[in-house]
């Protein structure tokens, strides 16, 4: 008979729901200055850059901030995760998310219509988490 393969062991990491994958290690969240050309394109954009914030943690870029996105253009919650040249791990999306943006909102990771979609070599390992708001919460009927 076959041996069965090990499953790998998981952890919590405090604060963060679900489990780990088995080697993750959180790194530091360390604020960074924002990029020229970023606070450039926010001004063309007519986005305050001093409502954006800027982090590093490991290999992952991170900016959070609020954006007139929503209906008649209220803030809503906008975090982008990055890394050069792989995408951000479940593990590294959550750690960002439950550090850096309020407990008491849910957010989405969302894929737009196709005619909608950026796919540019540069943003290849872009992953931008909204705000959600939805009065059907639909999120807590679990």
């Amino acid at each position: 008979m076959a041996k069965q393969p090990k499953k790998a062991a998981v952890r919590e990491i405090e604060g963060i729901p679900g489990t780990v994958t088995h080697g993750f290690k959180e790194s530091p969240i360390i604020p960074q200055r924002m990029p020229e050309a970023v606070r450039q394109a926010l001004i063309q954009q007519r986005i305050d850059p001093a409502s954006l914030a800027v982090y590093t943690m490991g290999p992952c870029s991170i900016f959070v901030g609020q954006e007139p996105a929503g209906r008649n253009h209220e803030l809503l919650w906008h975090l982008t995760i990055s890394t050069p040249s792989r995408h951000p791990t479940w593990d590294e999306i959550k750690v960002a998310r439950y550090r850096l943006l309020p407990a008491d909102i849910c957010v989405g990771i969302l894929l737009p219509e196709a005619r909608f979609y950026v796919n540019l070599p540069e943003q290849d390992h872009v992953f931008q988490l909204w705000e959600v708001r939805d009065e059907r919460e639909v999120w807590t009927t679990g």
